[in-house]
């Protein structure tokens, strides 16, 4: 179950195709070029046209290395053409990969408005407060959906 105490909780937009792959299991890790290290659970808000809150998971491992060494471990629970992953990491030397360890689905997607944050969301990620996620807790599912 959750355990939020002190814990460090990111609220990232996710594209809504690769948001449906990772509700259905087939996408078990999230790939960013960028990613702190200290946060526990991620808070999945499905941008454009979707533009709502829809899940949200605790995190297993946070992997860094280049691009192809994230490629060659995670290829398989990706969710991610080689095409387009390559294209995603052009010109970096270093790729992330957030492992979904525990997934929860919202019964129902939620505006960001509904859990008192701002109306737009971050470009890349941002911090949000341990109330947003005691808030979706009591409306989510738990999901099976593990790396392991």
């Amino acid at each position: 179950m959750v355990d939020r105490d002190d814990c460090r909780i990111a609220l990232l937009p996710i594209k809504p195709r690769f948001v449906n792959s990772i509700l259905a299991g087939r996408k078990k890790v999230e790939f960013r070029r960028r990613f702190p290290a200290d946060v526990e659970y991620v808070v999945i808000y499905s941008s454009n046209p979707v533009k709502r809150v829809v899940a949200f998971f605790r995190v297993g491992k946070i992997f860094r290395r280049g691009p192809q060494q994230i490629w060659r471990k995670y290829h398989q629970i990706g969710g991610i053409s080689h095409v387009d992953f390559t294209a995603y990491y052009a010109g970096t030397q270093q790729a992330v990969a957030i492992e979904v360890d525990e997934l929860f689905v919202l019964r129902a997607p939620l505006a960001l408005t509904d859990l008192d944050l701002p109306p737009r969301a971050p470009q890349n990620f941002c911090y949000v407060e341990a109330t947003v996620l005691d808030r979706l807790l009591s409306s989510a599912s738990p999901a099976s959906n593990s790396v392991n």
